[in-house]
């Protein structure tokens, strides 16, 4: 059985998904497999089959092949922090946090700008309860991320795939075909 035919057998099997994928910009092309839940598993489907190899996969939205990076090199998920986003992104990974403190942290800080109409400061309020809610239903391994003040998403940090919103890039950690 062929290399790509095995691979596609894997993916049916985990219920991951086969991309094409390329290293460069000479065309040559390549599959991979993305879609892996946990480190472990990517790493233990590669350590069974020596024809794969960890990698990391990057797709802009709108590509239709996946580039791939860092072949062999890949020997931990991806952690996402609010500096992965840019400018005017921070996060809250701590769901301990007293609502006085958050209050302390995030609200009067805020109410020192600043403001001309009761409804400015409404509309603040509720700004910082929807983070505040966030927080609250964050998982263990999750992280609120906000823009200038403003709820933006919950993400999964450590991950094995992301997508970067802003630049509407998607990755991924997955195998790929060892040539």
């Amino acid at each position: 059985m062929e290399k790509n035919e095995k691979m596609a057998k894997i993916a049916k099997k985990l219920g991951l998904k086969v991309v094409n994928t390329t290293t460069d910009g000479t065309g040559h092309t390549s599959n991979g497999l993305i879609g892996f839940e946990t480190f472990e598993q990517a790493q233990e489907i590669a350590n069974e089959h020596d024809f794969l190899k960890l990698a990391r996969f990057q797709k802009k939205e709108g590509w239709g092949l996946w580039h791939v990076y860092d072949v062999g090199y890949v020997n931990e998920p991806m952690t996402i922090t609010a500096d992965k986003y840019g400018d005017d992104y921070y996060e809250f990974n701590d769901n301990m946090m007293s609502e006085r403190e958050f209050i302390k942290l995030e609200v009067e800080s805020a109410l020192r700008d600043g403001f001309e109409t009761f409804e400015e400061i409404e509309k603040l309020i509720e700004r910082k309860k929807r983070i505040y809610y966030e927080i609250g239903r964050m998982g263990d391994d999750e992280k609120v991320i906000v823009q200038c003040g403003v709820f933006y998403e919950i993400v999964q940090s450590p991950t094995m795939n992301w997508c970067d919103r802003p630049n509407v890039k998607f990755h991924s950690i997955g195998l790929v075909l060892e040539d």
